[in-house]
């Protein structure tokens, strides 16, 4: 007895069809997804002529009438060709005429009949069916029918299973065999469609006039409790006797059980077949095309993000064009000078506050832009998953590739917008901010602002995800995380006031990347360290005299003298013996070496703490 590879092909109620791509363009990316499992699908008549469907007209149940005949072969299993093998499906499904409309603007049998084409493609040999009439009209519905019929007469073994609400007495007539299921679950008939009548009426239950009425309706009144329980329950205990009987019959001649080996729970390791390294790839590569195609006949989503950037780049024209922040005259570092001329001069004090508010709209930009690149980034990839959740699902479930491929295939195709809008940003910004250019410095500020792009993208598709099956809740997720990200991020709430357990949390926020620019636009010897001595009492008497009480009004950080001097000279010369004396990095608690530690591997959790005992 020889063993046939059990290859199984699903297709549900619904046409989950990628509606951007056009009849042509579906049935070829399949094809190539599925090569080496591409077969023949040659059909016969009861002369055994060889023959394929006509593409304007239906075919009868007998599959011979309407006919006409092939002059090649379908496919080839050794060397099969995609336009030969797409071309031939077109004829053989009736498509041809529609080949180059979108599967979204064709009409619903033309929806089912493909759906039904992309998986003959991979050369099943049993086709499952769940009420492929469903939401078709009675023409529709005959074609569908008529077309199934004629591929039970392929060259090799297809075998095709239906569900069907209701079918009228000329689609039933197509069903070479009927399962009827009462109301309760149980088999009430099993058996040829033609001798369903002569059955029904053994038990007294005479189908009226069988000229005018659809004997699919007489047994589904009786399967439905319309002729009482009692019919039911005669009905079902002849159809478990009969198939108790065949079952005892099968085993007396040596046939497994239909619960043994074939249906058994090694069913999955029987039929699955793991995909090689290679195969994966070449699915990634088929995939990415796929999925850039559908990018194309839908920019949509791309033209927003465009907008988006337009409008924050138009706003931040009008807020930092003119403060021109990243270039302040003291360039964010200490100056010892301005720090008792603020003291002494009320003039002079507001041009160190100019300075200082400079800085602080520096710092502002910064965060805003980690705020906007996240979340133009974000919005459009919640949808990702939701949107063609029917589609992979009903792929994947017949072995079209794997999910990794899928998964990869979705990242690689949002790559180019992804990167590309944080960098035209990253570069129109920094020039319209006036930040200090060094060709490194904006080197590594583009690459701090791509990776946040790719951090978001990718948080974005973990929560598509994750709420794959709710749209709003897909939507809505990600506000969730805007609070605690902002909260530990150390922009609000200084992390070293934080209980230690919750400064653990500042490295999930992906504002705490913001470290890493100020570190960037501040750092690595902007401000050289080693010019300004340190500050004795002696340099504060011959700025002020010994008139102690001027010195404590103008300071006004506590009632004691002693500690107002001690904190005083501590702060300031804790910042001119830093590694970089900047006052920017001063005040978030950064150094050069945050900026590697990190992570995201770019920044070290962000630590932003406010300097306190200075007015610098």
């Amino acid at each position: 007895m020889t063993l046939v590879k059990l290859r199984i092909a699903y297709n549900g109620q619904s046409d989950a069809l990628l509606t951007d791509l056009t009849v042509e363009e579906a049935l070829k990316y399949a094809s190539e997804l599925k090569t080496k499992q591409s077969k023949r699908y040659d059909f016969f008549d009861e002369n055994h002529e060889h023959y394929r469907m006509s593409q304007h007209n239906g075919t009868r149940h007998t599959g011979a009438k309407q006919l006409d005949p092939i002059k090649q072969p379908l496919t080839s299993a050794k060397h099969p060709s995609h336009t030969v093998n797409v071309r031939n499906m077109l004829e053989v499904f009736g498509l041809m005429g529609c080949r180059r409309v979108t599967t979204g603007a064709i009409s619903g049998g033309q929806k089912k009949r493909l759906s039904i084409a992309l998986e003959l493609i991979f050369s099943p040999n049993v086709l499952l069916l769940d009420e492929p009439t469903t939401g078709l009209d009675s023409v529709s519905s005959y074609q569908c029918l008529s077309l199934l019929k004629t591929l039970s007469y392929n060259r090799e073994p297809l075998v095709i299973a239906a569900s069907i609400h209701q079918p009228t007495a000329r689609l039933l007539a197509f069903f070479d065999h009927i399962y009827v299921l009462s109301v309760d679950g149980r088999c009430v008939y099993s058996g040829p469609t033609d001798r369903l009548i002569a059955h029904l009426s053994s038990f007294g239950f005479h189908c009226p006039l069988i000229v005018y009425h659809n004997p699919a309706d007489y047994v589904i009144e009786i399967s439905s409790g319309g002729h009482g329980s009692q019919a039911i329950d005669s009905l079902a205990e002849y159809e478990s006797e009969r198939l108790t009987e065949k079952l005892d019959k099968m085993q007396m001649c040596g046939h497994e059980s239909i619960g043994g080996r074939v249906l058994g729970k090694n069913l999955g390791q029987h039929c699955e077949r793991k995909r090689t390294a290679g195969e994966q790839w070449r699915d990634l590569w088929i995939l990415v095309k796929r999925a850039h195609r559908v990018s194309v006949r839908n920019p949509l989503v791309v033209w927003l993000r465009v907008l988006a950037l337009a409008i924050s780049l138009a706003t931040k024209f009008m807020v930092y064009s003119q403060a021109r922040a990243g270039k302040s005259s003291d360039g964010g570092c200490a100056d010892i000078d301005s720090v008792f001329a603020k003291m002494r001069s009320v003039v002079v004090k507001e041009n160190t506050m100019q300075r200082t508010f400079k800085n602080i709209q520096n710092v502002s930009y910064i965060l805003s832009t980690t705020m906007f690149i996240h979340f133009v980034t974000i919005a459009p990839t919640l949808m990702t998953f939701p949107l063609e959740l029917n589609t992979f699902m009903k792929e994947h479930f017949n072995k079209w590739y794997t999910t990794w491929s899928y998964f990869m295939a979705r990242s690689v195709v949002d790559v180019p917008v992804v990167v590309g809008i944080p960098m035209v940003y990253a570069t129109i910004m920094w020039w319209m901010t006036n930040q200090e250019w060094d060709v490194w410095r904006f080197s590594l500020m583009m690459l701090v602002m791509v990776m946040v792009a790719l951090v978001s993208h990718s948080m974005g598709l973990l929560l598509s995800s994750f709420f794959i099956n709710n749209i709003r809740a897909s939507l809505l997720s990600f506000t969730i995380f805007i609070a605690p990200f902002l909260l530990f991020s150390g922009a609000l709430i200084p992390i070293r006031t934080m209980p230690s357990y919750l400064q653990t949390f500042s490295y999930l926020s992906i504002f705490s990347l913001n470290s890493g620019m100020l570190i960037i636009l501040y750092g690595f010897n902007r401000c050289p360290s080693g010019v300004l001595p340190p500050i004795t009492m002696d340099r504060f008497g011959a700025e002020f005299g010994l008139n102690m009480n001027q010195l404590n009004e103008c300071l006004s950080e506590s009632d004691s003298l002693t500690n107002v001097t001690h904190n005083t000279l501590r702060s300031v010369n804790r910042m001119i013996a830093a590694e970089n004396p900047s006052k920017m990095l001063e005040w978030f608690a950064l150094k050069d070496s945050d900026l590697w530690i990190s992570n995201y591997s770019i920044a070290k959790k962000c630590k932003l703490v406010w300097m306190r005992g200075s007015n610098i």
